[in-house]
């Protein structure tokens, strides 16, 4: 195990022989703000505090509960998408389970899972490209269980347009079947 003193001498010796400052001159050449308690001084001798500029109220007085903020209503337009199932699992292990979209995970991946357990069949992808030879822009258009996505905008290949084209095709899905299950409760 070294020694600290060693190391930061060695590492001086260094910048010396590179033709370079010392660590406390570079420091300071590096980050002008000589005191950082100066920058943090200014910051907190604002009037507003950090819960005025976040809420819009003024801070409630001392002792005093600030109230959490209420939880939306389930009729309100604002409710999560992606808590609304994508499908009721009818194979495998499993079976009956609600199973929701995955944003982190491939869109066109969700969609065939979904065409495999509803025994619907595959969608079917429409390329287009547009542009030079050598900086093409794709658009692909997916047509599946009546529905039809366009991926919104162009993308820099046909994987990545068949990404967009599905997952506007997922979102289209969701709304379907959020509208589907405020029927059925």
């Amino acid at each position: 195990m070294t020694n600290g003193t060693n190391d930061h001498e060695l590492t001086s010796a260094n910048l010396a022989a590179a033709g370079g400052k010392s660590i406390p001159d570079y420091l300071r050449e590096a980050f002008p703000e000589a005191d950082t308690s100066q920058a943090a001084n200014v910051a907190s001798s604002s009037k507003k505090g950090l819960y005025e500029t976040l809420s819009g109220k003024p801070l409630p007085e001392k002792g005093s509960v600030i109230p959490s903020p209420s939880p939306p209503d389930d009729d309100e337009e604002g409710r999560d998408l992606y808590e609304t199932p994508f499908y009721i699992k009818v194979r495998g292990k499993g079976k009956g389970k609600a199973v929701l979209f995955e944003k982190g995970r491939s869109s066109v991946a969700q969609i065939h899972e979904w065409a495999a357990q509803m025994n619907v069949e595959d969608p079917v992808f429409t390329h287009t490209s547009s542009g030079a030879a050598h900086l093409l822009a794709f658009t692909v258009t997916v047509n599946f269980d009546g529905l039809i996505a366009t991926s919104p905008r162009s993308a820099g290949s046909i994987k990545d347009a068949k990404e967009l084209a599905c997952a506007d095709l997922a979102e289209q899905i969701l709304l379907r079947n959020r509208d589907v299950f405020r029927l059925k409760a």
